[in-house]
This record gives structure tokens, sequence and C-alpha cells, in this order.
């Protein structure tokens, strides 16, 4: 998995450890109890807040870059797996890039309980540690980057999703599963807390670093 960074040398040491911009110190920890993709759908609905309703049931649902956050965080925090990686995160944050997301936490690798993480997980802390020691007790930035999608009713994301550690990325086959949470598993999530809220996507679109999805409601 990590032999693209193992391979390396000072080089990779420097593009592994490189921290998103949007990240600081004075980050504050995860509560993950407190995230609901669900609800946020249906409040947003409720109150009208970035709502248009294009005829009696289909509607279009704007997401700030926050809101998207949430929803992405929502959907990991209630993968039994996954949520172990954001119990021990400093920060997440979503960003958008014409058509693309990404998504990532900043994470202490001292901090996360190896115990509670797949084997793969374990794997990919051992690996990276034991390759460069000096990240050992350093903030780490793990993300995930993609163009999202919608197909037969379901948010999908496409085959050129990439994993990065830093500034370095992997493709889904090298690293995903290791860390516990697959693209299909995240799709899962994402459709079940959208259906949750009481929505039926037929569409996504970015405009100027908003998220609009367009479906039908009850």
């Amino acid at each position: 998995m990590v032999g693209a960074i193992a391979g390396g040398s000072a080089y990779y040491l420097t593009r592994a450890s490189a921290l998103p911009t949007w990240y600081n110190e004075t980050s504050t920890a995860i509560t993950v109890e407190a995230i609901s993709p669900a609800d946020l759908l249906a409040a947003k609905l409720a109150s009208g807040d970035g709502v248009r309703y294009l005829d009696n049931s289909r509607v279009e649902i704007t997401l700030s870059e926050a809101e998207l956050n949430q929803m992405i965080m929502g959907a990991i925090a209630d993968h039994t797996q996954a949520a172990t990686w954001l119990r021990s995160a400093q920060g997440m944050d979503t960003t958008i890039s014409n058509d693309r997301i990404e998504s990532g936490i900043v994470i202490n690798l001292a901090t996360v309980s190896t115990d509670e993480l797949p084997a793969g997980g374990q794997q990919i802390v051992d690996q990276i540690t034991q390759r460069f020691p000096a990240l050992a007790n350093r903030d780490v930035y793990l993300g995930v980057e993609g163009s999202p999608s919608v197909a037969d009713g379901r948010l999908i994301l496409d085959d050129n999703i990439r994993i990065k550690i830093g500034n370095v990325s992997f493709t889904v086959d090298q690293i995903a599963n290791r860390l516990g949470l697959s693209p299909s598993q995240l799709e899962d999530q994402l459709n079940l807390s959208l259906s949750q809220g009481g929505v039926t996507l037929d569409g996504i679109e970015f405009v100027n670093g908003e998220a609009v999805l367009r479906g039908t409601i009850p």
C-alpha cells in the first residue's frame, strides 16, 4: 500500500507530511455523535433554506462546503470501522473545486486506537510510522478526492477517485479497503442518509463552490 511512499526519501516525507491549508492547530476534535446528515436535509427542507421547488415533488437543494462536509462526516460516522478515524481526528473539511470534491481529516497517528481499526488500517499506521518515524507524533492528512454523479437514483463515486496521505495520492485498489471504508460502502452510507432525509436523487451539480442536489420528495 504505502510502497510508493516507502520507495522515496525526504521528498516523500515532505509530501506525506503536508497539511491542507484549512487546517491549523486550533481545529477542534470532531463530536461524532452530534452529526446527522439526514437531520440536516430534513431541516433544510423544513426551513426552505437553500431549497428551490422545481415542481410539486422535485426539489433542488444547495449545500455549502460546510454542509456537504457534515453529510460526508455523518456517513463515515455511521460506519463502525471508519468512525474510529473520526474519533481520533483533529479536524475534517470538505472543499469543492470545479466538479471535484476533496474531503479529509487531519489526525495524529499516535492518537489512533489501532485495536479498533480493521487489520489493513493497523497495517497502514504501522507502515507509515515505521518508514517515517517523524510522522508518528505529528498531524497527518488523510483524504479522498473524486467527482460524484447520480445513476438510477443513487449517488455514485467516479472510477478515478483517489485516496491521499498528505499530498501523496493512491488509487482505491491500493488503499481504500484497508482504511475500513471502501467507496461503495461510502456510497451506501450517503444514499441511506439521503433516503432518511426524504430525498431521492436524480442529479448533482457543482456551482460556484456549492453542491446542488436535485431529486424528488414524498
